[in-house]
């Protein structure tokens, strides 16, 4: 019995030393120069690995933060493979930082975000995806450096069914902000909102498959937006930005804040959260507002 106990506590210790760690976010170092400059190399040498610039905006409307946002067909054809919402996976995020003379170069990591969000569909498209991702990462190690990865570490398993403790939300635990009568009135109706800036809010990328859209939004107000949490959660993973409002069918939906948030910022202790309790339903309240003429 005894030589039964050592191998099946040898057999855990071996899994759970292969079980990868992943953490949200690559950095890539400082680069030399201005937001404008490193930008446009960015910009130039991911769009050689055939990406498409389909978005960016300064961070809460912050000279010194800026967010560049990435995708290709390929990329959206694969996430939405078996999901329609898996199309929130398909934008690559870059985010820019000026420290005085150089500029803080930072990504998503594609790998974590596609097991949080295709959880394990991943698996049924990973070489594609591995393909994808790696092209994007070579990209920006082309004006930057090799990647350190930050922002604290799940394992693969637990971030395909993620969420903070229990009873915390799934990432499948959307939040229905809206019902319209088709879908092209969900796209059209939200699409008018965020040309005129409604709730000091801002279209940065939107995203269009059968019968699904993903916009992503710049939450600006002071008062509920970036500029009320990123100071006390952390400005340093604003690649995470910008938020999405999504349409499936004739309904909008919201990842719920208390998963997105969590996910992204998963080091955080429960204390800092308890700081930004409210931002949840703001972010909610913002993007909600977007779905009504």
């Amino acid at each position: 019995m005894k030589k039964t106990w050592t191998f099946i506590l040898l057999i855990s210790l071996i899994t759970n030393a292969l079980a990868q760690n992943l953490s949200p976010f690559l950095d890539f170092g400082n680069v030399k120069g201005s937001i404008q400059s490193v930008k446009e190399e960015i910009k130039s040498e991911v769009q050689e690995k055939n990406f498409k610039l389909i978005g960016e905006y300064q961070v809460q409307n912050k000279s010194n933060q800026y967010i560049l946002v990435f995708s290709n067909l390929q990329l959206q054809n694969l996430t939405t493979k078996d999901e329609k919402s898996g199309l929130l996976a398909a934008a690559f995020k870059v985010a820019l930082i000026q420290n005085g003379t150089e500029v803080n170069v930072s990504t998503i990591n594609p790998e974590y975000t596609f097991l949080g969000f295709l959880r394990e569909n991943y698996n049924k498209q990973k070489s594609a995806l591995k393909s994808e991702e790696q092209d994007f990462i070579n990209a920006i190690k082309s004006v930057t450096q090799s990647p350190v990865s930050f922002g604290g570490s799940v394992s693969e398993d637990k971030l395909k069914k993620y969420r903070y403790m229990v009873s915390m939300p799934y990432f499948k635990d959307f939040v229905e902000v809206a019902t319209f009568a088709s879908f092209q009135e969900g796209v059209q109706t939200i699409q008018a909102n965020l040309q005129k800036g409604k709730g000091s809010t801002k279209q940065v990328y939107k995203l269009t498959g059968n019968n699904v859209a993903v916009f992503g939004v710049g939450l600006l107000d002071k008062a509920k937006g970036e500029p009320k949490f990123l100071p006390i959660i952390g400005e340093k993973h604003i690649a995470a930005l910008p938020y999405e409002i999504f349409i499936i069918g004739n309904k909008a939906y919201i990842l719920h804040g208390r998963f997105r948030f969590a996910f992204y910022w998963p080091d955080l202790k429960m204390s800092t959260f308890m700081k930004i309790v409210s931002t949840p339903g703001d972010v909610e309240d913002q993007l909600k507002a977007l779905t009504v003429e």
